[in-house]
């Protein structure tokens, strides 16, 4: 069912009283100044789901200044009216690990599945202060970044310059420069103590400009960081009651390397630490078991979680460690069956794979590791959250797309294009309810994130009174992916989300994201005047006379 939108012109109480007096009806212009105005936006006849207080219901929302101001049992006048009739109304999707929206054609692709809130809490970011600059009233939709745990080491052991490092879009590169250069101490070094307090000065410097917390590569410098170096990473954002969030330690997933140990190295440091932790991307082997510790530890009182994504494969730059061909084929299987190429469009052989990671080691990649049974199974899980993984919105030459540019010329993994429109044809299919498959889109995020001391996320997640007006309408009998791994589907938006709201203003009409409309907001703590970190002492009982710092 289509979504009809009607306008009604605005007459503030000033103006009510001189129609009035113009047609000579007489009035008493103190009870005509003390008239409520209309709402901004009425969204008339939704099923309303607010996940926090368990409201699934035909309900009206009237939104002004931003925020939702009614949630009435009746319909509602307002300046738009937007009747919403057989469509969900939910609070907009937050997405916290998505490297695409840090540009605005990947931000485009966040909207166009319902996000409103798109982070990249995993990869993170250098110079905070500058990267939220950069998107100051200019962005479609909320914003927010970490600081950068493989940047701070990429700086420190291979002699980048900060100020050249932005996000994700340097992030490829910087790999294959270090690689290039016959470095890659980011990677397999270990540091000094000299050095570890450079690199935990870098992330301090990055926590005090606002930064939501610490990002945090680990699996891809398994090698180089060690057990003590992650754990004064990790107390380092705890100085600041901050999160960290890590990916997985390991790959290969046997003992004595299980994803549930390296879960609890981390796990242990949030542990002792009193410190949020988001274990990004858990959905690898030995999941359940760390499903179970999360849950656990939340029964506890700690504030941690975890993501998964409605996907079998993952993806990442060809020069990663765990692609050396010897290290898949034992791992994972057959080179020609499960790396695939999203710019040719095919698996590639493993003398393909050599070649890539010797020519172009920042050249992204797909690999298919995970059964297909896994995916409704993940997205049943209480206290997930559902976060894409997005990539780096390039077309088959490996170069950006423009806000402007065709879906079409996408070459990149899916995921990018349709995670919360999969994980919400998927609950349809499969039926999940929806309000489960609407809490771990959103409110879950919201609710550990404002728990982690982020304000703007205690009113986001929630459709009630007084919450930011960030919302998201779908179609439940129609919304679906159209994204695939074939070469020019790459990019398909999905289709059944016709309405996108960002703090009030409407981003995303009739499935289309207006141009020029830049309502988003800044996901961030407030900048401090003095950093908090104090450098490690080198002559302590810890150090031990050792080669790196124990």
């Amino acid at each position: 069912m289509a979504i009809v939108s009607r306008w009604r012109p605005r007459i503030e109480p000033g103006m009510f009283v001189i129609l009035l007096l113009w047609f000579g009806i007489g009035v008493n212009p103190g009870s005509a100044a003390g008239a409520v105005p209309l709402p901004d936006i009425a969204l008339n006849h939704g099923r309303v789901i607010d996940p926090e207080t368990g409201l699934d219901a035909i309900r009206h929302l009237g939104i002004t200044d931003g925020e939702i101001t009614q949630v009435s049992e009746t319909p509602l006048e307002a300046v738009r009216i937007i009747d919403v009739s057989g469509h969900i109304v939910a609070p907009g999707f937050i997405d916290t690990h998505t490297h695409g929206a840090v540009t605005p054609h990947g931000g485009k692709l966040s909207l166009r599945n319902g996000v409103t809130t798109a982070m990249d809490l995993e990869a993170g970011a250098m110079n905070i202060a500058r990267w939220y600059d950069e998107r100051d009233g200019k962005w479609q939709l909320n914003y927010g970044t970490t600081v950068s745990q493989e940047f701070a080491r990429a700086v420190v052991l291979d002699g980048f310059d900060p100020v050249s490092l932005r996000d994700m879009r340097d992030l490829f590169a910087t790999r294959a420069a270090s690689q290039g250069q016959g470095k890659s101490r980011w990677s397999t070094g270990i540091a000094t103590a000299d050095e570890l307090n450079s690199i935990l000065g870098l992330l301090d410097e990055g926590l005090r400009e606002g930064a939501i917390g610490i990002g945090s590569l680990l699996g891809y410098a398994a090698a180089g960081i060690t057990s003590r170096e992650m754990y004064e990473t990790q107390r380092v954002a705890a100085n600041y009651g901050r999160l960290t969030a890590v990916h997985q330690r390991y790959f290969e997933n046997a003992p004595p390397k299980e994803n549930s140990i390296a879960a609890a190295e981390v796990m242990n440091n949030a542990f002792v630490l009193d410190a949020p932790l988001l274990y990004v991307h858990f959905n690898i082997d030995n999941w359940p078991l760390v499903q179970e510790l999360m849950v656990g530890a939340r029964a506890r009182g700690m504030n941690v979680w975890g993501e998964v994504y409605p996907y079998t494969s993952g993806s990442t730059n060809v020069g990663a460690n765990f692609l050396d061909p010897d290290k898949w084929k034992a791992t994972v299987g057959a080179i020609e069956t499960t790396v695939y190429d999203p710019q040719l469009g095919r698996f590639i052989t493993e003398d393909e794979l050599v070649g890539f990671r010797t020519e172009e080691p920042g050249r992204t990649i797909i690999g298919f590791i995970r059964p297909e049974a896994w995916v409704v199974p993940w997205l049943r899980l209480p206290g997930v959250v559902v976060a894409g993984d997005g990539m780096l919105p390039t077309d088959a030459d490996g170069q950006l797309l423009a806000w402007e540019d065709a879906y079409e010329l996408g070459a990149y993994h899916p995921r990018t294009s349709g995670t919360q429109a999969k994980a919400l044809r998927l609950a349809r299919e499969h039926r999940i309810p929806w309000p489960h498959i609407i809490r771990i889109l959103s409110y879950n995020s919201a609710k550990y994130l404002g728990d982690a001391g982020i304000e703007a996320m205690r009113r986001r997640g929630r459709l009630q009174v007084g919450m930011v007006a960030d919302i998201t309408v779908f179609d439940p009998a129609t919304v679906t992916d159209r994204s695939s791994f074939d070469l020019g589907r790459n990019g398909i938006p999905p289709d059944g989300i016709p309405l996108v709201v960002v703090n009030g203003v409407v981003v995303v009409d009739k499935a289309r994201v207006l141009e020029g409309v830049f309502p988003g907001q800044p996901i961030r703590f407030a900048p401090e005047s003095d950093g908090r970190f104090q450098p490690l002492a080198l002559d302590g009982d810890w150090v031990l006379e050792a080669k790196h710092p124990h």
